[in-house]
């Protein structure tokens, strides 16, 4: 079966009207599409392992989870595309949200290289703010990469929205999954974010955190040391790997 007869057969089974939709992506995890005609974005959770067809008997789809973490951002006031509707059949779940009017954070510096000392900072003080946000109220990003940040304001750096969040929670173990979230914040090559704009990024989460600043030069150095053993031993990805738009 070809991507065009699998995305067809994948959206029937789902009671979904392919003509409605125009396919972004497809592989062997995730089905995206824009709708033709309407700010709609679908995506379909293909092929579901083990660990989640288990998640999926008590309740646990990743339809499901991508609506509770939408409902933890919209209870703090951070801005996350509306889920519209949520489903599942053939052991595929999908969910159709809102499309987000905005650029992922790695795109927009990518294709703003002329971008002010000053807006740089102040995007970067932002994206500090923000993770302390969800980290004050006890909640993780699954992965909050800078291409899962949204700019939906180029005048207006504080208007950031979230995307991918079927991994968006509470956990029990916040620290680590704290430092992982500022590890995945900080995935940025070298060449897109200075070692004055990395301090920028620590120093705004930590002031929002409460945290000291011998404490956040400790934090710092641990979380980028992370990062650095991500590039060193899985390779400095290429520049696509940062690249997103809603999907």
């Amino acid at each position: 079966m070809n991507s065009t007869s699998k995305a067809i057969a994948l959206l029937h089974d789902l009671g979904i009207n392919p003509s409605d939709w125009q396919q972004l992506k497809l592989n062997s995890r995730v089905y995206v599409a824009e709708h033709c005609s309407k700010p709609r974005i679908l995506k379909i959770y293909i092929g579901a392992t083990l660990k989640e067809r288990l998640k999926a008997l008590v309740g646990l789809t990743r339809s499901k989870r991508a609506l509770s973490g939408t409902a933890l951002l919209a209870d703090i006031q951070v801005f996350t595309p509306q889920i519209l509707s949520t489903g599942c059949g053939n052991g595929n779940a999908y969910i159709i949200m809102e499309k987000v009017a905005g650029t992922g954070a790695f795109d927009y510096l990518d294709s703003t290289p002329d971008l002010l000392k000053k807006d740089r900072k102040q995007l970067f003080e932002s994206i500090g703010r923000l993770v302390a946000k969800l980290h004050n109220h006890g909640i993780v990003h699954g992965d909050i990469r800078p291409s899962n940040i949204f700019i939906t304001d180029s005048n207006n750096y504080n208007k950031l929205a979230l995307i991918d969040n079927d991994r968006t929670r509470k956990p029990l173990r916040k620290q680590r999954e704290f430092k992982r979230n500022l590890v995945q914040a900080m995935m940025l090559p070298d060449n897109y974010i200075s070692a004055a704009e990395r301090d920028v990024f620590f120093s705004s989460y930590a002031n929002d955190m409460g945290i000291a600043p011998q404490k956040q030069a400790k934090l710092q150095k641990v979380v980028m040391n992370k990062v650095y053993w991500r590039f060193e031993h899985g390779g400095l990805p290429h520049a696509d790997h940062y690249k997103a738009s809603q999907t």
